[in-house]
């Protein structure tokens, strides 16, 4: 059964830089990527480090505790080269709010700083509407 949740209100995120909420006891990075948004693993599967204020620049998430880069559209590991994906989970953009589908993240979802995975990415398109990504 497909699990979606609030995730936070539209206005709480900015253009370029992630903002982690808790949804239910799980940190939840979102932000706003060339009028998308995304939502990821609130920490770097690097060390686990909180991944909240971090920027997107020239498409990619920037780590800002080690400086690790992930691509800002799917998660893939950009540098370094043998990191781990940053796991992304599907949002849905509702006419004031955003949610979430905790059981649709892609890419391996263990925020202790061990992940992997694959890392492709869903979003929503902030059009509003409802429209799932």
């Amino acid at each position: 059964m497909t699990r979606i949740v609030r995730l936070c209100g539209r206005d709480a995120v900015e253009d370029d830089r992630l903002n982690v909420v808790e949804v239910e006891g799980t940190p939840i990075a979102v932000y706003r990527a060339g009028g998308t948004y995304r939502a990821t693993q609130g920490t770097c599967p690097h060390r686990g480090l909180p991944l909240d204020g971090a920027p997107v620049l020239s498409g990619m998430v920037v780590c800002p505790n080690h400086f690790w880069r992930f691509d800002a559209d799917t998660g893939s590991v950009i540098w370094p080269a043998t990191g781990h994906d940053l796991p992304h989970f599907p949002v849905t953009v509702g006419e004031t709010e955003l949610f979430v589908q905790l059981d649709g993240a892609t890419g391996d979802t263990d925020c202790s700083g061990n992940g992997g995975g694959s890392g492709v990415g869903g979003s929503g398109d902030g059009s509003g509407g409802g429209e799932t990504a």
